[in-house]
C-alpha cells in the first residue's frame, strides 16, 4: 500500500458522521464517547493538504467556523467586512502583512485581526499551519497588493 492509499483509508476512517474510537472495553469513559454526538477532529489529517495553500472548516461553534490554514505561499491581500479574523499558528509560524506593518506569529501564538482591516498572511519558512476563527459565512473581498 503506498502511503497516498494509506492517507486516503485513513482519511476516509475520520470522515465518517460519529466518533472514530478504538474502544477500550474497560473504559466506561469511552463506551459512554461512542453513543455521544461529540466529533473528536484529528488535525495532522486535517492539514496534510499538499497544494500550495489549502483552508476549510473543521468545526462550527454556535455561529462562528474553526478553518484549518495550510500553506507554503503567501495568500492575496483581503478583508472581512463582516466579521472580525483571529489566528492561532500550530506550525511553522505565520507572517500577517497589515499596510503599516508586519507581525510575526509563532507556534502557540493567537492574534485577531478586526473587521475591515486589509491584511495578508504568508508562511514563517516552506510551511505554515494555523487554526482561524471567523463568523461562519464571512466574505473575504481580495484587494490589490499596496505595492501596486
Amino acid at each position: 500500500m503506498t502511503r497516498q492509499e494509506k492517507y486516503d483509508t485513513f482519511k476516509a476512517l475520520h470522515e465518517r458522521p460519529g466518533v472514530f474510537l478504538i474502544p477500550n472495553p474497560w473504559n466506561k469513559g469511552e463506551q459512554r464517547m461512542q453513543k455521544s454526538s461529540f466529533e473528536v477532529i484529528n488535525l495532522s489529517i486535517e492539514s496534510a493538504a499538499a497544494q500550495s495553500y489549502d483552508n476549510h472548516p473543521i468545526a462550527k461553534v454556535n455561529d462562528h467556523e474553526v478553518r484549518i490554514s495550510t500553506m507554503t505561499e503567501a495568500y492575496h491581500w483581503h478583508f472581512h467586512a463582516d466579521s472580525d479574523e483571529s489566528f492561532l499558528a500550530l506550525e511553522g509560524g505565520l507572517f500577517i502583512d497589515f499596510d503599516d506593518r508586519i507581525v510575526e506569529l509563532l507556534p502557540g501564538q493567537m492574534i485577531t485581526v478586526n473587521r475591515g482591516v486589509r491584511h495578508r498572511t504568508r508562511p514563517i519558512g516552506k510551511r505554515s499551519v494555523n487554526l482561524t476563527f471567523e463568523r461562519a459565512g464571512a466574505r473575504s473581498e481580495a484587494l490589490t497588493s499596496p505595492e501596486a
